[in-house]
């Protein structure tokens, strides 16, 4: 079975549409609120993507809103970087947003529970099934998620932003 065909069958599995009411149940857990980011917002990436030619449309791009906490995720990211053999050098990226963005409000619920019960504690798999959730109920993005008030989850992060400045960590 080719890669393409096993990804298509992990989008019918039953844990997968499980995953997916899941995420549906958190969001209205906080009143089904929804949010539009407009056009130039500014959102902040700290990371080991090195460059806006390195952004990658399939797989959605944690930001955040809040100026006093874009430097947030930079250790994180230095030590990514020395555990990932081949891992480019970590950057802190400056964003706007290119149009008006049309955001689910999580109300700074926490998705741990939901990464333990559905997605077996992987991060990576949260990442995925979250960018999956927002594409099939037409959002571009995720705001208030984990706890932290200005955190933006961006579905599509190659045509919903425009890169304003990167920097290296």
């Amino acid at each position: 079975m080719s890669l393409a065909d096993r990804e298509m069958a992990a989008l019918h599995a039953p844990e997968f549409k499980l995953a997916m009411q899941a995420l549906t149940t958190i969001w209205s857990s906080h009143g089904c609120r929804t949010e539009r980011l407009p056009p130039g917002l500014q959102l902040w990436h700290c990371g080991l993507v090195a460059g806006p030619q390195d952004l990658d449309e399939q797989r959605a791009l944690w930001t955040t809103r809040g100026s006093e906490r874009q430097d947030w995720y930079a250790d994180s990211a230095r030590e990514q970087a020395k555990l990932e053999a081949m891992a480019p050098t970590p950057h802190k990226l400056s964003f706007a947003t290119a149009c008006e963005l049309k955001a689910a409000d999580f109300g700074s619920l926490s998705l741990r529970g939901f990464t333990i019960e559905h997605c077996g504690t992987m991060h990576g798999r949260m990442k995925a099934r979250l960018r999956q959730w927002m594409l099939e109920n037409g959002f571009d993005a995720v705001v208030r998620v984990n706890g932290d008030p200005t955190e933006v989850v961006i579905a599509r992060p190659r045509s919903a932003l425009v890169c304003l400045g990167v920097s290296a960590l």
